[in-house]
């Protein structure tokens, strides 16, 4: 059986009807979204390759957490924009939104990705700056892998649990099911993750302004720099500002995804609640998702002088 035409696709996220099509819409920020897609993949690229091929780079848990953060970034470049963006949050009909309940599937793996991404750095800093003495005990090799081998397997569950209902139901329960589906997920994945980076990140800058405030014995201000800048250098005043930066970039990258997650986040509680939500709603929040994306090389490059070294060199290589 097929809907009838007059009908809005269920599919489409926009939720729009046929009258409110709008071309000029729908090319300004196909224009945006790729103008920026193409920065994320540049600077993450290269920030990626940057962390990757230092040993420097290599030795520092964070970075590992860097690196997974700027593979999921990629990603939303390459699986977000090309798919979901272009044929599911269109204002005008598309006959391939029929079949938007498979391509958005690619927003179940990204984006919970990012937010995990986002609260193991914040939990890796949390430990270096709160509990400096106990980073090399709650930090281990062993540790970091699973919580990466975490962070991503969540994504991929949920990817395929969508799939799954999708598939094997009925289309009138598979929409049901993806409903409720979604309505946990902006509590899980939306609003409690968000509200976690906020309250944590907001107690590293606290403590980071009570370090530099407050003279601290010289063996325990050794081992807390050593933990910050994942180095096992002399402790002095240039390894501690490298390490304060260092520590203030992530959380700077955290604060960040944040704010650009609001407009995304107020997106989906409206739509829990039945409430109207343009077109125009919908394009802005993922515009700012792709901005949160773009912007994270440029916060490395600026708060880190190692990092801002390794890229010059690379360049001056090429």
């Amino acid at each position: 059986m097929t809907s009838d035409s007059r009908t809005p696709t269920p599919f489409k996220e926009s939720g729009s009807s046929i009258s409110e099509c709008d071309d000029s819409l729908d090319l300004v920020f196909l224009l945006l979204n790729g103008m920026i897609s193409v920065f994320i993949l540049l600077g993450n690229g290269l920030a990626c390759f940057i962390f990757l091929k230092n040993k420097h780079f290599r030795r520092c848990f964070m970075n590992t957490f860097l690196v997974s953060l700027g593979l999921a970034d990629i990603f939303m470049a390459l699986l977000i924009m090309p798919g979901h963006v272009i044929f599911c949050t269109s204002s005008c009909s598309h006959s391939v939104s029929e079949h938007c309940w498979l391509i958005s599937s690619t927003k179940y793996l990204v984006f919970p990705a990012t937010k995990l991404n986002l609260l193991a750095i914040s939990y890796d800093r949390y430990i270096a700056v709160m509990q400096p003495l106990q980073y090399k005990a709650k930090i281990s090799f062993k540790r970091v892998l699973i919580i990466i081998t975490t962070v991503w397997t969540i994504p991929v569950i949920l990817t395929l649990s969508r799939l799954a209902w999708w598939i094997k139901l009925p289309r009138a329960e598979a929409l049901i099911t993806d409903r409720v589906f979604n309505s946990c997920l902006i509590f899980l994945l939306v609003v409690l993750p968000v509200s976690i980076l906020t309250v944590v990140n907001l107690r590293i800058i606290l403590e980071i302004r009570k370090h530099r405030s407050r003279p601290r014995p010289a063996n325990e201000e050794s081992v807390t720099e050593t933990q910050l800048n994942c180095t096992i250098e002399n402790d002095d005043q240039r390894i501690r500002q490298a390490a304060r930066k260092g520590t203030i970039a992530c959380v700077l990258v955290v604060l960040i995804f944040v704010l650009c997650w609001l407009p995304r986040a107020y997106y989906n509680v409206a739509r829990l609640l039945g409430k109207g939500e343009g077109p125009l709603l919908n394009k802005l929040s993922l515009f700012f998702l792709f901005v949160q994306s773009a912007v994270n090389p440029f916060v490395y490059t600026f708060y880190r002088v190692d990092f801002r070294r390794a890229a010059v060199r690379l360049v001056k290589c090429g």
